[in-house]
């Protein structure tokens, strides 16, 4: 036996209630804007042409342990990246774990792509269970690089790049 509940009269019945339309994610216009992280002045020119030529803003940033992490903390605070790329070719390992960690806490979405040329088997399955994340291993070619950074970028530019 089924029982009819009646709403007291003078109250009207409550719509069930409906789902929230999706957010849509908040698209930016323009290139890529991308954090470079090396120690290696070098390098870190080299994968900033490469990257610029490429059609991404590059930001690079010359890692100095003395100062880390209140310099990169300093970056996240004054611009929305949408890549990070911290290396250690010319950083020792310990650090590029704790930049990763960085970057997702503070970078504010923004997708992570290691480049290293040291493998460490752990490390780069613990990094593939992280959304938006790549690894490189160094050496590597620059067409692809910049693929990733682009791939990497796409959910948040917003563009077909």
């Amino acid at each position: 036996m089924a029982k009819i509940y009646r709403f007291p009269k003078g109250k009207k019945a409550v719509p069930p209630e409906q789902p929230a339309p999706p957010a849509k994610p908040a698209t930016v216009k323009g290139p890529p804007k991308v954090l470079l992280i090396a120690e290696d002045d070098g390098l870190r020119e080299l994968l900033e042409e490469a990257l610029t030529t490429g059609g991404c803003e590059v930001t690079p940033h010359k890692f100095d342990h003395r100062h880390y992490p209140a310099l990169l903390l300093e970056q996240f605070e004054k611009v929305r990246f949408d890549v990070v790329i911290p290396t250690n070719l010319g950083i020792p390992f310990v650090f590029v774990p704790d930049l990763v960690s960085l970057a997702q806490k503070f970078a504010k979405g923004a997708g992570i792509l290691v480049i290293s040329g040291w493998v460490e088997d752990d490390f780069i399955a613990e990094l593939a269970k992280i959304p938006r994340t790549a690894f490189l291993k160094a050496p590597m070619n620059l067409e692809e690089l910049v693929l990733n950074v682009k791939e990497l970028a796409k959910p948040l530019c917003g563009s077909d790049q």
